[in-house]
């Protein structure tokens, strides 16, 4: 997931190795975390991503971009948030059944260290822009979440995806958003993940300060998913 990191794999490299090594199991696992009831999912790739060579990174989809370009949501997302900043990226995108006849779509940040998660963006959200102040602001109210909740100085990585994902429910699209933990509970830890204890303790900080509270609809839609590292 981040571009940034060095010398340890990341959340994006993790889920690389579950969709080549383990695809049923990672389905399975995410039908589980979503409560989907429907018949199992169908994962969406951009244009490009299935060439022969093609690089991993083209299998991430940016912005609100699998979404059909006439609809009403990406229309809205054109003034919602500045198009001029870099795009938000997903680990990866599809479609899934939360009923026998209900598809929704979800989309996927998988995440292998805390630091992920916290990680500056390559442009700072501009806290002055009445564009995303705006964006913000709106959100948080769909999300209901608490007074004094700071999503800039806690997490923009997280604030821009929590955004995104915001704006398709606040304009009735059928969206599920899924954080992925990767996790490794052996003696050894010799992936350097953290256990998921530990992961639940940074959780836990990371949604107080942001004011998250699991109690708006649009954050019942928002999952976990602790995954263990898949062995070399």
């Amino acid at each position: 997931m981040s571009e940034g990191m060095t010398g340890k794999e990341s959340g994006y490299d993790h889920l690389l190795h579950y969709l080549g090594r383990e695809p049923q199991r990672l389905a399975g696992e995410i039908m589980r975390a979503v409560g989907a009831k429907g018949s199992g999912l169908q994962w969406r790739l951009p244009p490009g991503a299935e060439e022969p060579g093609a690089d991993p990174a083209l299998a991430r989809w940016h912005g609100l971009d699998f979404l059909r370009p006439a609809g009403r949501v990406p229309i809205a997302w054109q003034s919602t948030w500045p198009q001029d900043r870099p795009p938000i990226v997903w680990d990866a995108v599809g479609r899934i059944a939360m009923t026998p006849r209900g598809w929704s779509w979800f989309m996927v940040c998988a995440f292998a260290h805390p630091d992920e998660m916290m990680q500056p963006l390559k442009e700072p959200l501009d806290p002055s822009s009445p564009v995303i102040a705006a964006a913000i602001g709106q959100m948080q109210h769909l999300y209901h979440v608490t007074p004094g909740s700071d999503w800039l100085n806690t997490s923009p990585y997280l604030t821009e995806r929590l955004v995104a994902y915001g704006q398709q429910r606040a304009y009735g699209s059928c969206a599920q958003l899924l954080w992925v933990y990767l996790t490794d509970d052996s003696p050894e830890g010799a992936s350097g993940c953290p256990t998921r204890d530990e992961w639940e303790q940074t959780i836990g900080d990371v949604e107080r300060r942001m004011g998250l509270t699991g109690k708006s609809v649009a954050e019942r839609n928002i999952h976990q998913l602790f995954l263990p590292v898949l062995p070399n």
